[in-house]
């Protein structure tokens, strides 16, 4: 310590003028003394404070949080929505879609029968999921059409003539009238059902059924929905993936042909004498495939299953597979389940995979 910084501190605390210089420094080196003293007792006392400071004062845990690793993707099931809802069109009504596939929706076109022999079973409305190319078998000399609503559009004719209008009605997507023209309607009725179209918002589509067998590697690949006759379609994975995922949309002939199609139909019958079998009940025609049927409820409904060859899919599987299905209420649609949640999702192709 130097002579100055003791005779500054001894300033500050003075001793009277009668003592010498020796005094002096003495009493400076004292008062430094007594200030570092001082100095240390009081950060003694403010880490005391700190550590008695209860842990809800602290600030927050810096400690490194543990490496969370993330779980495996779990795949989403390709969803069955309705993208569209009916709608009229000047004597033509368009009902909500009936069918859906993994390309095409599909909605009958009813008139009110005035004039032409009408459109029983001979109209339609399809709509195709944005890839989805059109049907292999809509084929036909091309006759130009006005754009619809802005788009291209095109009628197709066969030797009995026009069958079908068809336009894009987004990128990438399809959609036709079908109508025997002009047995059903005018080319200018079906271009005023065509300009009606509207997509929407997807909205789920529903079954009135449920299932908790399906046979190993098949999927569902359609559905129709109606009250009083819903039913299912599967195929084996191979032929449904390649449904999804071809250019075409349609797999080769050797996978179609050598791989059994499963159906699922629920069908009214509204006069029967109540006789019908109430369990299981399977045959093996020489021509079509086998089936097994029973009748629920009050006898007026049967469930039908059947598959387009025994060889890849047993009777025993078409019976354990009627077994595990529940029919609902026909009257009460409003009541049944989501597609995605009728049909196991073992059953269901994924969009991930």
């Amino acid at each position: 310590m130097q002579l100055s910084d003791l005779l500054e501190a001894a300033r500050a605390d003075a001793p009277p003028a009668r003592y010498d210089v020796d005094h002096v420094v003495r009493a400076g080196r004292r008062l430094r003394r007594r200030r570092r003293t001082a100095w240390v007792a009081g950060v003694a006392l403010a880490v005391a404070a700190v550590i008695g400071v209860p842990q809800w004062l602290h600030g927050p845990d810096r400690r490194s949080a543990p490496v969370v690793q993330p779980g495996p993707v779990v795949p989403s099931l390709v969803p069955f929505d309705y993208t569209f809802t009916g709608y009229r069109a000047g004597r033509f009504t368009v009902t909500d879609p009936l069918s859906l596939s993994l390309g095409w929706m599909f909605a009958k076109i009813t008139d009110d029968g005035s004039k032409k022999p009408g459109c029983a079973v001979m109209c339609h409305l399809s709509i195709g999921l944005p890839g989805a190319p059109l049907p292999a078998g809509i084929t036909g000399e091309r006759i130009t059409a006005e754009p619809i609503n802005g788009r291209p559009a095109y009628f197709l004719a066969d030797k009995g003539g026009i069958r079908y209008l068809i336009w894009d009605y987004a990128d990438g997507a399809y959609a036709h009238v079908q109508a025997p023209v002009p047995l059903a309607m005018t080319k200018a009725e079906m271009r005023q059902i065509a300009e009606g179209f509207r997509p929407g918002a997807a909205r789920a589509a529903h079954l009135g059924f449920r299932m908790t067998y399906v046979p190993a590697d098949y999927r569902l690949t359609n559905v129709t929905t109606p009250a009083g006759s819903p039913s299912a379609r599967f195929e084996v994975a191979e032929v449904a993936e390649a449904r999804m995922t071809a250019p075409t949309r349609v797999p080769p002939e050797s996978l179609r042909t050598s791989h059994a199609t499963l159906l699922i139909s629920v069908i009214p019958f509204h006069k029967t004498d109540g006789s019908g079998p109430t369990t299981p009940e399977c045959t093996t025609p020489k021509i079509d495939g086998p089936s097994c049927r029973m009748f629920v409820g009050d006898g007026r409904t049967m469930v039908n299953v059947m598959t387009t060859d025994a060889t890849t899919l047993p009777v025993a599987e078409l019976r354990r597979t009627l077994e595990g299905i529940t029919v609902l209420d026909q009257d009460q649609p409003g009541t049944w389940p989501r597609v995605n949640d009728a049909i196991p999702a073992a059953a269901q192709l994924t969009v991930n995979r």
